[in-house]
């Protein structure tokens, strides 16, 4: 039986999950509004209407005003800009240039001058400093070959992916720093789990919802802190 759950799920990531995401892509609306703030969604750009995960992370996030905070894979800039409203300062970064783009331009019309938004492939673009207290991601979930920079949600290797971004995560974060990730359960989050854990950081769960295919859950990664909902 769970062999068979487990190949449902591996052709809903490979095969199902991209159409849905091409159909957002191309016929979703170009304008959402989402806690009380209006987005324009460029063309390629992942739609945050989209099953609900977007919107379900940018209500539960956990960002204090005196925080410096890394969105990750920000793509159309709803978790940056989320945050900008509450945390002292936001850098955004996202591979996809007209992720980018969008993204400053949702900035620009929400007013915020606390967010930066800087184009790179996950850390690459930063300085290996300790400098934030927090890092936000929705990460890509669907396995597939990208289609150069433009292509969204999709990844070579999950496993891969995940590596670079825990290993890397680390020479970012002050001390007492955390991780939020956003993650559908449809979409082999044991991987992410286990890579985190491989290497070095602890996993609880700070939030969780029902969804359309499955639960959707909110990580959130520390080192050298074990929490009471901490995953076994």
């Amino acid at each position: 039986m769970a062999q068979k759950i487990g190949r449902i799920k591996r052709f809903f990531i490979v095969h199902i999950g991209p159409i849905i995401a091409a159909i957002y892509k191309r016929y979703g609306r170009r304008r959402v509004k989402i806690l009380g703030n209006t987005y324009l969604i460029y063309k390629g750009v992942f739609n945050p209407k989209m099953l609900g995960i977007s919107e379900f992370m940018a209500r539960n996030m956990e960002v204090e005003s005196n925080q410096m905070v890394l969105d990750m894979c920000t793509g159309s800039g709803i978790l940056a800009i989320t945050a900008g409203f509450k945390a002292h300062s936001v850098i955004a970064v996202d591979i996809n240039p007209a992720a980018a783009r969008c993204a400053k331009d949702n900035v620009k019309r929400n007013g915020l001058r606390n967010v930066e938004v800087v184009r790179g492939d996950l850390f690459s673009s930063l300085k290996p400093i300790p400098y934030f207290n927090a890092i936000f991601i929705h990460p890509p979930f669907f396995v597939g070959k990208p289609e150069g920079n433009e292509s969204v949600n999709r990844n070579d290797s999950k496993e891969s992916f995940t590596e670079r971004f825990f290993r890397d995560a680390t020479n970012h974060l002050k001390s007492g720093g955390y991780i939020q990730m956003v993650y559908p359960s449809f979409a082999s989050n044991e991987i992410v789990i286990s890579t985190a854990r491989r290497e070095g950081w602890n996993c609880s769960i700070s939030s969780e919802k029902k969804g359309l295919f499955g639960k959707i859950y909110i990580y959130k990664f520390e080192r050298g802190k074990i929490e009471e909902n901490r995953l076994e």
